[in-house]
């Protein structure tokens, strides 16, 4: 059993437990935003992908390769947050004119910077199957990381709800690319660069719903 990964999802499940547990305290009660709240049940699926690979670890020694609940997991998270940002939040500072192109090509560098790091799995002796499980995963996580990124740079709107919450979708963006850096650092086989990677997604989703918590308290209506 490797223990080094074994507790480093442990570290990662009780991160996101806590994280979760914060948000729903905080964002699960009358006349909060459901954007709060997508993003908050994002973080959930997560952490339910995280106990699931520590479980499986403890009691298998070893996760499998490509689909099983934790990626699920992980790939649901990531829809919760495409689906907060989609939609009406998009329509909100995004009319569709010809001034605003220029956010929406710079919002595509995201998904092309994810793309590029998960080619990288071209380099290991993978089955076919894998490789389209972790894609279809890395599409999702493409969708959401381009609408983080055009968040993150669009002009504010009125109320400032725009600049308010550029720090989440700064944090959210950080968390594509270490969810699709972990795929390749787990195909590489190297534990030091993976436990780097699992620390820095500890802090965070630690830091995510404080920082999205302390952005939305500048919305005014």
């Amino acid at each position: 059993m490797n223990y080094f990964m074994l507790f480093s999802n442990l570290a990662m499940f009780i991160c996101m437990a806590v994280s979760f547990t914060y948000g729903v305290v905080r964002f699960f009660k009358k006349g909060k935003a459901l954007y709060l709240q997508m993003i908050v049940g994002g973080l959930g699926c997560m952490m339910l992908g995280r106990a699931f690979q520590f479980i499986t670890l403890l009691t298998r020694g070893m996760l499998p390769e490509g689909f099983h609940i934790g990626t699920l997991g992980i790939v649901g998270g990531f829809l919760f947050f495409l689906s907060a940002n989609y939609g009406q939040m998009d329509r909100l500072l995004d009319d569709g004119s010809v001034e605003n192109r220029k956010y929406r090509l710079l919002g595509l560098l995201a998904p092309l910077l994810i793309a590029g790091i998960y080619g990288l799995v071209f380099l290991f002796d993978i089955r076919l199957e894998s490789i389209i499980v972790y894609g279809v995963m890395t599409a999702i996580i493409m969708f959401a990381s381009y609408f983080n990124l055009k968040h993150f740079i669009f002009p504010d709107v009125e109320f400032g709800i725009i600049r308010s919450i550029r720090g989440y979708n700064l944090i959210a963006l950080l968390l594509a690319v270490l969810s699709v850096g972990e795929i390749v650092l787990l195909l590489w086989g190297k534990m030091i660069p993976i436990l780097i990677l699992h620390a820095a997604i500890c802090v965070v989703s630690l830091a995510i719903v404080p920082i999205l918590e302390k952005g939305v308290k500048k919305w005014t209506i």
